[in-house]
């Protein structure tokens, strides 16, 4: 057996060799099977305990407000560290950063139609055609051939084959056969150009990239909600502190009305006064306090870390820096126009609507295709001289033939252009929408930037003159001059004109944050690189 024959057999094997891998297996019956669900008539109780007995409620309140329910750990975490752990261990960003990188493999997938293709084809059979005429001897032939190949797809739209058929025949003698084939088939109208050809390669880039855009505003609107929520926390734990000091001034009021009563200097109705003032205060207590506990478990679900446990204090370690910026309303409305990830997405989305027309125009056209094919022949009683007659191009043949296909009506190929036209017409009058809807975010976050500014001014005023109103009106009291009804009144405008203050200033920061987010800038205004969020590696196969 000649070397060329081995080499053609051991091609024919190795092709072959794919054919015994198997499939692993599925999952079984048993996988699929769900727990049942649970009978809707069934109406869940909560179980409580009880000692029959009525409650017995306190007829007085302690002067200084009691401890609150103990915490097992504390935290202080400054801003910067909350948007660390809020990018690390979000349940919402976990979900999303995967999003391009799993548009990223479909990118290579629609790259790899343009891989050559080695294939191997075996035949083995018996011909014996009939006749009409008497024949000596048998008309039966006993043939068998391989055909090793490779295929290569074009940029162009088309493919180029080429093969080395090898074939063995036999009936009253036995011949070898050897032969060359080269041939190539290009679309001249629909599919042709290499637009068309890597039309799907391009639409899974345009996806990519509208993945990226939508994993970024994803990871925008978390760090803009973690923000917020940190500076909602910031403000009730401060009113907190106040509705606290509220509530010694209230019970030092109280104290000294004793002591003016006892003295004979005030009437029995102030310590009654006093201690109004003194439960109300505790009330307003109890109210914060669930506040803060409901905004910290807000900002523990964001983070989602363990070591956040339900009783562990999260203190806020950022303190409120205003800052007054002088702003210029079409600058920033420009900047929100060149960075927001919705119109981005949008413009990606006009691009990928333009390649679609330019392709479903392409799909309307005729088929009409250019084949060619050229071979050379070898033919011997060995298969060494069947090779050397195929070297020596005795026997060459080449072909070259035009195919047109016209469809008749061709209403599919005009309803899909149709549909694309439309499509870009809708998603222009959406990016459109979002345009204006963008604009009018940029000014009323704006506006709601300045109107806290001068908020934070005359809340700060209106501190420092109600500071002075109690001191003037504790001087009084004291000499008996005002009741304690003036002095509880004056510590309450105080203490709405701290927790005015506070407000403001965290509402200054929380406009930042939208007035950031409102233009697209807030993860360069937070610093984050948030592609370091996305997972490179490979899942195990």
């Amino acid at each position: 057996m000649s070397r060329r024959f081995a080499y053609s057999i051991l091609l024919l094997a190795i092709a072959g060799t794919g054919a015994g891998t198997g499939i692993g297996c599925g999952p079984t019956k048993e996988d699929w099977k769900l727990a049942p669900p649970r009978d809707p008539g069934q109406i869940g109780v909560l179980e409580m305990t009880s000692d029959g007995r009525p409650a017995t409620l306190p007829t007085s309140l302690p002067t200084t407000f009691p401890a609150s329910r103990p915490a097992l750990s504390q935290a202080k975490l400054n801003l910067a560290r909350i948007r660390e752990l809020a990018l690390r261990n979000n349940l919402d960003l976990k979900v999303s950063v995967y999003s391009p990188q799993i548009a990223k493999t479909q990118v290579s997938q629609e790259e790899a139609k343009f891989e050559s293709t080695f294939f191997t084809e075996a035949r083995a059979g018996t011909i014996d055609p009939a006749t009409t005429r008497p024949v000596i001897g048998s008309t039966q032939t006993d043939f068998e051939s391989v055909r090793p190949g490779i295929t290569i797809p074009l940029r162009t739209g088309g493919t180029v084959e080429v093969s080395s058929p090898f074939a063995r025949t036999s009936s009253e003698d036995v011949t070898y056969g050897s032969d060359i084939s080269f041939s190539i088939s290009q679309p001249l109208l629909r599919n042709a150009g290499q637009e068309s050809a890597e039309y799907s390669i391009r639409i899974a880039g345009y996806q990519q990239q509208i993945s990226r855009m939508q994993t970024r505003l994803q990871v925008t609107t978390v760090l803009a909600a973690v923000d917020r929520t940190y500076w909602r926390l910031y403000a009730a734990r401060r009113q907190l502190e106040v509705k606290k000091q509220q509530y010694d001034l209230a019970g030092t009021l109280l104290e000294q009305a004793r002591r003016l009563v006892a003295a004979g200097k005030s009437a029995q109705i102030e310590i009654t006064r006093a201690e109004s003032g003194l439960a109300d205060q505790l009330d307003a207590i109890i109210t914060v306090d669930n506040v803060v506990r409901e905004r910290q478990r807000d900002l523990k679900r964001l983070l989602n870390d363990t070591q956040f446990d339900d009783d562990t204090l999260i203190l806020p370690g950022s303190d409120p820096n205003p800052i007054h910026y002088t702003i210029t309303a079409q600058h920033l409305v420009d900047s929100a126009m060149e960075n927001r990830s919705e119109l981005l997405q949008a413009q990606l989305q006009l691009a990928q609507d333009a390649l679609t027309i330019n392709y479903a125009r392409n799909q309307a056209l005729p088929s009409l295709a250019l084949q060619y094919t050229y071979g050379v022949h070898g033919l011997g009683d060995t298969p060494n001289d069947a090779y050397d007659m195929t070297f020596r191009k005795d026997y060459q043949d080449q072909t070259a033939m035009l195919r047109l296909d016209v469809p008749i009506g061709n209403e599919a190929a005009k309803s899909q252009l149709r549909r694309s036209l439309l499509q870009r017409q809708q998603d222009l009058s959406s990016k459109a929408a979002q345009s204006l809807q963008i604009r009018k975010d940029v000014l009323d976050a704006i506006d709601t930037l300045q109107a806290s500014w001068n908020r934070i001014i005359a809340s700060r005023a209106r501190t420092v003159l109600a500071a002075r109103t109690v001191a003037a009106e504790q001087r009084q009291f004291n000499q008996g001059l005002r009741t304690a009804t003036d002095v509880l009144d004056a510590q309450t405008k105080l203490a709405d004109a701290q927790s005015s203050e506070i407000a403001a200033l965290t509402d200054y920061e929380i406009a930042q944050i939208d007035l950031a987010f409102a233009t697209g800038t807030l993860l360069g205004q937070a610093r984050v690189d948030w592609e370091k969020q996305i997972p490179t590696t490979q899942p195990a196969q």
